[in-house]
């Protein structure tokens, strides 16, 4: 398939299955994830959040089932195009080995100039650009293991905006960050794809955060969707009983009206 100019585009996912060793991870998946939205997928601990958004980024294969991406079967796109396409951030990022934030960064423009291009004016812009979205400039010459947990995750997220993409697939970002650097995390993810008409999936564990910050909300459990819908009709007792399995309440947040839940 021929590179895709970097529009935002959405995925399809029918009848999708994975299995490790006759296992099943995920089963029977139907989903669909809109163009320029920001989506969370949501769920307990080995309800299969991880796996899926591992599929929507061919990290891996699924053993029934497809993924569409933009129209077209994720497997029948070139890896390079799909790179230009789509950028995938893992939950575990690892050590960036003494890169400076600026380094890391440009590591985000590889699908486009390859392991032996030179960098030319577009790429300096685009990692520029990233590191002033992501409010790195300040930091664009510090090591990257040298900064907080909230400004190494914005870094991180800047190398992924660099690769100049329509879609980012996000693995639990904010998962070892306090609430305070969750909702900078989160807000910079919201304001990004706004701002650059992006498609955002994110995977994330508190489901306040997931009503805060994306427009559309999957829940799975056991492998299998469960809930889908904006945050409003997720954000139900019994809807939120049904996904998590416990009694929960939910109220409006005092200032910003959006739905926030709490066991009781």
């Amino acid at each position: 398939m021929a590179a895709s100019d970097t529009r935002a585009a959405g995925f399809e996912v029918r009848g999708l299955g994975y299995a490790i060793d006759g296992t099943s991870i995920l089963s029977g998946l139907d989903l669909a994830i809109e163009p320029g939205s920001v989506t969370g997928l949501i769920g307990h601990n080995g309800s299969g959040k991880s796996t899926l958004v591992r599929l929507l980024g061919r990290q891996l294969t699924p053993t029934s089932g497809t993924v569409t991406f933009d129209g077209t079967p994720v497997r029948h796109w070139g890896e390079r195009a799909f790179a230009r396409a789509v950028a995938y951030l893992p939950q575990e990022t690892g050590a960036s080995v003494g890169l400076t934030v600026r380094e890391l960064v440009g590591l985000g423009r590889y699908p486009w100039h390859g392991p032996l291009g030179r960098f030319g004016p577009t790429d300096h812009a685009k990692v520029s650009d990233a590191i002033a979205r992501c409010g790195l400039e300040a930091f664009a010459g510090r090591i990257v293991d040298t900064l907080s947990g909230g400004e190494r995750q914005r870094a991180w997220i800047a190398m992924t905006l660099a690769q100049d993409t329509g879609c980012l697939l996000l693995d639990e970002p904010t998962s070892a960050l306090d609430i305070a650097h969750q909702i900078e995390v989160l807000g910079l993810i919201h304001r990004l794809c706004r701002e650059k008409g992006m498609t955002g999936v994110v995977v994330l564990h508190d489901v306040n955060m997931a009503a805060r910050f994306c427009d559309r909300i999957h829940a799975l459990k056991g492998g299998r969707l469960v809930a889908s819908g904006v945050p409003e009709a997720i954000m139900t007792p019994d809807c939120l009983g049904e996904i998590y399995g416990i009694d929960m309440q939910v109220m409006a947040h005092p200032t910003l009206g959006t739905p926030v839940a709490c066991a009781g």
